[in-house]
């Protein structure tokens, strides 16, 4: 119709590879790389990153920096407001001590757990640096 020929677009390819391992497609990837704000803002390609941002990023980021705030929350509470000059009544200090605590579990264990779960893939998948003759650590550590 009007001298142009109808395109498919295989919304698919450009969400899912053929590499399960892969987090984002290489097509996709391709595409952002490209730097280039009209292809990038082609409808089927904003349609598709608005897709994975609705159904799979939003909630994770969303989570995360609610987290974040608690554990602000928490630092702020434990760290300003209850530590007084001179003698701290009893009370006090064990919610001084316990706030203590929450604030570094709650920063603490999601950091370990996303350094384990990284290690774990890149040795699990191969995705190594070379620091010397024998020793292998995970790429991310070395970006």
């Amino acid at each position: 119709q009007d001298n142009l020929r109808p395109v498919i677009y295989y919304l698919k390819h450009l969400l899912q590879d053929m590499d399960e391992t892969q987090m984002l497609s290489r097509g996709l990837i391709s595409y952002v790389r490209f730097n280039h704000p009209q292809t990038i803002m082609h409808p089927i390609l904003t349609f598709s990153l608005d897709l994975l941002w609705d159904r799979l990023a939003k909630r994770f980021f969303v989570m995360d920096r609610i987290l974040t705030v608690i554990n602000c929350f928490i630092f702020i509470l434990a760290e300003c407001w209850l530590v007084q000059t001179g003698d701290i009544p009893e009370p006090n200090k064990t919610i001084l001590a316990v706030g203590r605590v929450l604030v570094y579990t709650l920063g603490f264990c999601r950091l370990l757990y996303w350094h384990i779960n990284q290690t774990f893939l890149g040795y699990r998948h191969k995705n190594l640096t070379k620091i010397n003759k024998h020793i292998y650590i995970p790429y991310y550590l070395s970006r």
